[in-house]
């Protein structure tokens, strides 16, 4: 879709993505996706919840921000891009499998789902864009129900970042999935997606 349109930011995917969703919808992000569905939650008022799954509204480490990505790691990832994208792709599916139980198959997914070297670019572009992307306020902001789902294994979110959030907004919901790393959805389908039913039955079914 990023190669398709000529402005490859996050907030105009957002807004791409806004204009064609449904009233009364609640959005799902998932690691970087996480950041467009918080644009989405706070440039739309059709979008009434939103889940976050593995996400953070700022990906690299500093002074006052931790438990996320270091940015020698962020730009070191940024440089194996440009340089061998299947060792890329290879070190970075190992990243998000670290901590599941089921590795090996998280792996085998994330690899078949990460090949395509025409993408190198669109990549390249959102990576650099993570490390100056700080969506913190916008978090603070964040009135409407919402779920936070971190992994308890994970690598790149480490699950000490639930306080940092609780500080920026109280009212998410924090939930820790056991035993996955940075990709629940896949080694823990099921729970994750018990998890989410719940929130929104709870939230929407009255």
């Amino acid at each position: 879709m990023a190669d398709q349109i000529n402005d490859s930011s996050l907030m105009s995917l957002a807004n791409e993505t806004g204009s064609n969703i449904k009233n009364d919808c609640v959005v799902i992000g998932w690691s970087l996706g996480g950041l467009i569905a918080l644009y989405l939650a706070t440039m739309f008022k059709k979008v009434k919840g939103v889940v976050f799954i593995t996400s953070t509204p700022k990906f690299v480490n500093n002074g006052n921000w931790l438990f996320t990505i270091d940015i020698s790691d962020h730009r070191d990832l940024y440089r194996n891009l440009t340089e061998n994208h299947d060792q890329a792709v290879k070190y970075f599916s190992q990243l998000i499998a670290h901590g599941d139980t089921s590795a090996k198959q998280t792996i085998k997914y994330l690899s078949s789902h990460l090949t395509k070297s025409k993408y190198n670019n669109t990549l390249q572009f959102w990576l650099n864009e993570l490390e100056q992307l700080d969506l913190r306020q916008q978090f603070c902001k964040l009135s409407i129900p919402a779920l936070i789902l971190l992994a308890n294994n994970d690598a790149l979110i480490k699950r000490g970042i639930s306080d940092q959030l609780r500080i920026l907004n109280p009212d998410p919901g924090i939930k820790n999935l056991p035993d996955c790393g940075h990709a629940p959805f896949i080694s823990k389908e099921r729970e994750t997606t018990k998890l989410i039913k719940d929130f929104i039955d709870a939230e929407f079914d009255r």
